[in-house]
């Protein structure tokens, strides 16, 4: 099947090209991949995807997407001579002003139980998932009562944690859910604080829009790469990263 498939791609000259640029297409594009290791003599350009990267003391991605590209571009670290600075366009582009709300905005995301791969939060399969759905439960136990919460979660739950019914059950009487009428980015724009529990791509978009923003993230306190170390000392100082959800959900006393 390898054989076959591979074949076929490289048979289609339509799409040749001299070099090949993705953020993503290397995941599970294999039309891409096919195409990419099989013309010779092509640059393989790589765009960093999330806001994760050169962040962590050990990222397995990290490291084979910037070993087997010719260049690696990133949102603005480097460490290696073939890593390249460049914007992604939607950090370039600030959107129009939105009207504000009240909304305290808990953006969240999702973790397998089970050991998929080495990401780089230092922390894989069932202890995962039990850390991170424990802090947020922490944040919601200490969050003053009388502080309104709306939870944007990960609009699927590809791995069963039935976080949202956990949550529900737990019958928090200042929390509510989003129900996704407005795109995430609308929902951000909008808000009057951004609260989130993991250093990704959200977290970077609502800095970069000057979003009033906190962030909880337990899994960076002892996991930290040596280019990231000061920022990070610096966001925890000024109180929006912290590395325990307590502390975080006391801001609001």
């Amino acid at each position: 099947k390898f054989t076959s498939i591979r074949e076929l791609v490289l048979l289609d000259h339509k799409r040749d090209a001299n070099i090949y640029f993705t953020a993503n297409a290397h995941y599970a594009n294999e039309y891409f991949k096919y195409k990419a290791a099989g013309k010779k003599n092509s640059k393989y350009l790589i765009m960093q995807h999330g806001g994760g990267y050169g962040l962590f003391k050990l990222n397995h991605g990290e490291s084979w997407e910037v070993g087997v590209a010719d260049k690696f571009y990133s949102f603005g670290w480097s460490n290696k001579k073939n890593i390249k600075y460049l914007a992604p366009s939607k950090f370039i582009h600030i959107p129009k002003k939105i009207k504000k709300n009240n909304d305290i905005l808990y953006v969240t995301n999702t973790i397998s139980r089970y050991l998929r791969n080495f990401n780089g939060y230092g922390f894989f399969g069932d202890s995962a998932e039990k850390l991170f759905i424990n802090q947020r439960i922490n944040f919601l136990d200490t969050v003053n009562n009388n502080i309104n919460i709306k939870i944007r979660m990960y609009p699927t739950d590809p791995y069963k944690l039935y976080e949202k019914q956990r949550i529900e059950d737990m019958l928090y009487p200042n929390i509510v859910f989003d129900d996704y009428k407005q795109d995430f980015l609308k929902s951000l724009l909008s808000c009057k604080l951004h609260i989130t529990d993991v250093t990704m791509t959200t977290f970077l978009e609502a800095l970069i829009y000057n979003i009033p923003t906190v962030c909880f993230s337990p899994a960076l306190e002892h996991n930290l790469s040596n280019i990231s170390q000061d920022l990070v000392y610096e966001l925890v100082r000024v109180k929006i990263l912290f590395y325990d959800a307590k502390k975080a959900a006391e801001i609001g006393r």
